[in-house]
């Protein structure tokens, strides 16, 4: 089976010439669950029909993103030994679904969840080496689809929708990005999963006599530049992680920086601790990148400092000297230098994330970012 499980939040976003405000509207993301089957005849007739007939009833969704194998179950069996620390579907009060095959499961409610178990109420059948999973309240998306191939197999497509879900971004643990001028900086390496796209719009209102020259006026005071984050998760620790900090963003609502990835500018000399300036490869700096701007300078070994640049001034032949707003927190020898990368202040540019499941609780995950004004 192939799962996309997709988080959705709700954000409002106010934009104005040179800021925007938002509010987020929906703190638990809602979840919805693609199911991606290959049915034999049978099974795909059985999976029609039940579509014809659930209409918007809450039903059971299951949670195969948590699924787990246990030994063999035996009438009367009150508690299963399912570890629940990634799977909070798993809740007192909610159910969950012993399961063999499509003829062959039962369905328990858990009365407690603990340290490396769950409590059930008594199962009333033996169900040899089944899977667990946890289940949602949901709804059937009304939409089903069928791909017939050959050998009497059929591709189907089924989507769920579970509006009761939960808020983790109080949960502790996660990611543990750095922090520059009170955001986090996501220092990972964008991974390049179906491409790796990045763009500069300008927004422009046009006024077009049809006879006469073209005007073009920006609508907002900077550009719209776009560019993307992309993990792949390896576990499902990883995916907790990431988890946990997309909850913290909330789709559009909480901003944080982004790195170019990209040597913008070459550093030619040492940089000792105090140092008010960064000697850099001349490149006009001053006219390419004329306001206040903020810079990564990763590390060979990994991690970086993080500078304020507020001018440059011209240096030894064929240098400039950038000029920080505050004196160098450390000491960056050229060999230990990677590249110095501009850092952009952004957020998510999607209320939806989708989380593509893959075998062994691993995951990938693409999201687009967008830039958020910083300054004036």
């Amino acid at each position: 089976m192939n799962v996309v499980e997709s988080l959705e939040w709700l954000t409002d976003v106010f934009a104005a010439k040179r800021r925007e405000e938002r509010r987020c509207l929906r703190y638990m993301p809602r979840i919805v669950y693609t199911f991606k089957y290959i049915l034999r005849d049978a099974e795909y007739g059985e999976s029609r029909e039940l579509a014809r007939v659930t209409g918007g009833d809450p039903i059971y969704v299951p949670d195969w993103t948590n699924e787990t194998v246990i030994p063999t179950v035996y009438p009367g069996t009150a508690s299963l030994p399912i570890d629940a620390t990634f799977a909070p579907a798993y809740l007192s009060g909610g159910a969950a679904l012993i399961w063999d095959s499509n003829t062959s499961y039962e369905v328990v409610t858990v009365s407690a969840v603990g340290s490396g178990t769950i409590s059930i109420s008594a199962t009333t059948a033996t169900h040899h080496a089944p899977s667990v999973i946890p289940l949602r309240l949901g709804t059937f998306a009304q939409k089903l689809q069928g791909d017939r191939g050959p050998h009497s197999y059929t591709h189907v497509q089924a989507v769920f929708e579970c509006v009761v879900t939960e808020d983790l971004s109080g949960v502790g643990g996660g990611i543990g990005y750095p922090t520059y001028a009170g955001y986090q900086v996501i220092t990972d390496v964008p991974e390049i999963i179906n491409g790796a796209q990045e763009s500069n719009v300008r927004e422009v209102d046009v006024l077009d006599s049809m006879t006469g020259p073209i005007y073009k006026y920006p609508i907002f005071a900077t550009p719209n530049q776009s560019a993307f984050l992309a993990w792949t998760c390896y576990d499902a620790q990883d995916v907790w992680n990431r988890r946990l900090w997309l909850h913290s963003k909330k789709g559009k609502w909480k901003q944080f920086w982004t790195s170019s990835w990209n040597a913008d500018v070459t550093i030619t000399s040492n940089i000792n601790p105090g140092d008010a300036t960064i000697e850099i490869a001349s490149i006009g700096f001053a006219t390419k990148y004329p306001d206040v701007s903020d810079w990564m300078i990763a590390s060979t070994s990994g991690g970086g400092w993080f500078v304020q640049v507020i001018g440059a001034t011209a240096g030894s032949s064929g240098h400039e000297l950038l000029r920080l707003a505050d004196h160098f927190p450390g000491s960056a020898g050229l060999s230990g230098i990677d590249k110095m990368c501009k850092l952009t202040l952004s957020r998510l540019d999607s209320d939806k994330i989708d989380i593509q499941h893959l075998p062994g609780r691993q995951a990938t995950i693409v999201v687009a970012t967008k830039e958020v004004s910083v300054y004036p």
